[in-house]
C-alpha cells in the first residue's frame, strides 16, 4: 500500500479547535446563569483573549520543542481553558456561579429538610437574595407546588409584572417555564 503521510495540521486550525469549546461554554453559562449584568461586554471578550493566549502558548512551546501535540496535552488544555471560563464567568450578584450551582445540588440533596418558610426568599436591604435563599426557594417550589394558591395571587420570585415577564402563576405547569437559568436544572432534576 502506498500511502501518503499525513500532513499535520496547522497551529492556526487546532487553536481555533481549542477555541470552540470556551465559546460553547460560554454560551451554556450565559443561557443557565443569566444575570451576568453590563459585566459581560468586558469579561468574555477578555476570557476569549485570555483562552486564546493560553492554547496559542500551549501550541507555541510544543512546535519550539518539535514535540508532538499528544492527547494529554489537548486535554489539560482543554481542561485549563475551562476552569478558566468558570472561575471568571461574571454574576451581578456576586455569588459565584460554583457556589450557586453547589447551593442548588444541597437544596435538592436535602429537599426534606425543605419548608414552607423557603418560599419567601430572604433579602437584604438593598434587596439582594441572600445567600442560598433562592435554590432553597426553588426546592420548595417543587415540594409545595401542589399547594401554592393558583388564584393569580402568586407571583414567582416575588417580583412584579414588567411587559417581559408576567410571574403570576396560575397552573403548576407555569412553574417551570418561569423558572430562569439554572432553576430549570433543578426543576428536572427533581423530577428525574
Amino acid at each position: 500500500m502506498n500511502s501518503q503521510p499525513r500532513r499535520p495540521k496547522s497551529p492556526m486550525f487546532r487553536g481555533i479547535i481549542l477555541l470552540i469549546p470556551t465559546i460553547l461554554l460560554l454560551c451554556v453559562l450565559f443561557q443557565l446563569f443569566p444575570y451576568t449584568g453590563i459585566m459581560v461586554i468586558v469579561v468574555f471578550p477578555i476570557i476569549v483573549l485570555m483562552n486564546a493566549a493560553l492554547i496559542y502558548t500551549i501550541l507555541k512551546k510544543a512546535d519550539n520543542n518539535n514535540a508532538r501535540i499528544t492527547k494529554r496535552r489537548y486535554v489539560l488544555t482543554l481542561s485549563l481553558t475551562i476552569c478558566l471560563v468558570i472561575a471568571l464567568f461574571p454574576q451581578s450578584s456576586g455569588t459565584h456561579i460554583v457556589v450557586q450551582a453547589t447551593d442548588g445540588f444541597k437544596a435538592i440533596r436535602h429537599l426534606d429538610d425543605i419548608t414552607v418558610d423557603d418560599l419567601k426568599l430572604k433579602k437584604d436591604k438593598s434587596g439582594y437574595v441572600i445567600g442560598d435563599s433562592s435554590e432553597r426557594y426553588v426546592a420548595a417550589l417543587y415540594k409545595f407546588r401542589h399547594e401554592i394558591p393558583m388564584d393569580g395571587s402568586f407571583h414567582i420570585y416575588e417580583i412584579d409584572g414588567n411587559p417581559k415577564f408576567d410571574p403570576v402563576i396560575t397552573e403548576v405547569g407555569q412553574i417551570r417555564e418561569k423558572l430562569s437559568g439554572f432553576h430549570k436544572v433543578m426543576w428536572w432534576v427533581m423530577g428525574l
